[in-house]
């Protein structure tokens, strides 16, 4: 099987984002084995991926990790947020601190109409003052509502940079759209396997060490 991989894209309220991969049956099995069947092991490989990503490609010396929460309904009935996995599988990788600095309330985005998926969710800071220069994490990013949702509420607590990447991106005309110049390209799997037999990128990133000036 081969991921479809994904790249830039342009979303407001963002320096940056990127995904890894294109929304498509195989990355979203993936995903769904990672969050709703307890594949807490294949979330912490596509972390990995992620974090390679974020060191190849943003060129920004970030302060923090932290990541979209998802509703008090879903941690329950999983038993872990699987933004908190990613967030702290990344800012490993990274040698970064994962924070957790954003809270949720109401429901989940997940069977929203398209009007209410773009007003997005209700995401407020859990601290006063947040760090200046942010990487979020989610799993998917659909409209891209809650990623600019969560933008808003750590700039309003003090960000000055926010950028965001993602397992996968679902790219619809109207929502998000690929930054200039680029597109999706195909690209066989590295390492792995998911639940289903499918194959998924792992990459192997030599940590980057900060030191203090």
């Amino acid at each position: 099987m081969r991921f479809r991989t994904g790249g830039p894209l342009a979303v407001a309220e963002l320096d940056q984002c990127r995904a890894l991969y294109e929304y498509d049956s195989v990355s979203r099995s993936l995903v769904l084995s990672g969050k709703n069947f307890g594949r807490r092991d294949l979330l912490r490989e596509a972390a990995r991926s992620m974090a390679a990503e974020v060191d190849r490609a943003f060129g920004v010396d970030f302060d923090a990790v932290s990541f979209v929460p998802a509703t008090a309904s879903h941690r329950r009935e999983r038993g872990f947020d699987q933004g908190r996995v990613l967030a702290r599988a990344v800012a490993r990788s990274l040698d970064l601190p994962s924070r957790p600095l954003l809270r949720r309330r109401g429901a989940s985005q997940k069977g929203r109409d398209r009007e209410e998926r773009f007003a997005g969710p209700e995401i407020r800071t859990r601290v006063a003052r947040v760090p200046a220069t942010i990487l979020l994490i989610d799993d998917v990013i659909t409209t891209g509502a809650s990623l600019q949702a969560a933008s808003r509420a750590l700039r309003s607590a003090g960000a000055e940079h926010v950028s965001a990447i993602t397992i996968a991106a679902s790219v619809r005309p109207g929502d998000i759209h690929r930054a200039e110049g680029q597109g999706w390209q195909e690209q066989p799997a590295l390492s792995g396997q998911s639940s289903h037999g499918e194959s998924m990128v792992g990459g192997n990133l030599k940590r980057r060490k900060r030191h203090a000036a």
